[in-house]
Parts: structure tokens; sequence; C-alpha cells
């Protein structure tokens, strides 16, 4: 099982919209993915101008759809402590620390798009990227 963060939530609406469901369903995110997500989608319309508000639009409420079908563990399982020191030894911050300590914590590998994330932690955790993600055929909803 995997923990999704939000670049590669955003990743996945953009390439597959709506079929993403079935590579998200039953996965596991962080509560913050729900506003990192719309601020992500923010800066690709707004700042990069890849999109326009329109499509920006559609693309949070398809994230949205995404986001709802995923669990969220709360924040005092994650260990905040733990958190904090593994953000203090890896010299990264709370929130990146915080997809790799969910991702200890839980058993759980790290899908990201986001290549630095991924290489800190990798020394933790299994790691992938978006591309690499199949759907969960045991998935029981």
């Amino acid at each position: 099982m995997e923990i999704l963060e939000v670049s590669a939530i955003v990743n996945l609406a953009i390439r597959r919209g709506e079929r993403a469901v079935d590579l998200v369903k039953g996965r596991v995110t962080l509560e913050l993915a729900f506003y990192e997500s719309g601020n992500g989608v923010w800066k690709l319309c707004s700042l990069k101008h890849k999109m326009t508000r329109e499509q920006a639009t559609t693309l949070i409420e398809t994230v949205s759809n995404l986001l709802d079908m995923m669990k969220t563990p709360s924040y005092d399982e994650l260990l905040p402590g733990e958190i904090l020191q593994l953000a203090f030894d890896e010299k990264r911050t709370y929130y990146d620390t915080t997809y790799t300590q969910a991702g200890k914590a839980k058993g759980l590998s790290l899908v990201t798009n986001d290549r630095h994330l991924a290489a800190a932690a990798a020394h933790h955790i299994r790691t992938k990227s978006s591309h690499e993600l199949q759907p969960d055929l045991n998935w029981r909803g």
C-alpha cells in the first residue's frame, strides 16, 4: 500500500482525470493534501500560466473527488514528535518529513513526483512516481 503526496495526486488528475479513481481509491494521503492541492492548482494557473481558470476549476474538482476516495490518518497517528525529529535529522521541512514519517508509521511506500522529496524519503521508505502506480486490486471500498 502507498501514501500519495500531493504532486502525485495532481499529476494523476491532470493525466487521467476521473479515471484516476482506480489508482487512488483506498490509498492514503494526508489531510494537508486537500489544501496543498488547491495551492498547486492555483500556482499552475496563476503563476505558471499552464491552464485557464476554468481548467483549474475543473482540475481542483477532480482532485477533490480523488481525495474523497482516499484514507487520511489522524495527525496524532503520524507521531508529530517523530516527524519533527526526522525533519531535524534530515534538514528537511516538517511538511516533507510528514509524508516520510507517515510511510514509516503505517508501513507504506511513498508516491511522489517531487524528485527531492523522493530522494530524501528513499533513505527510510520505498518511493515511486505516479507513473509507476498500479490499481489496488485488493481494495474493498
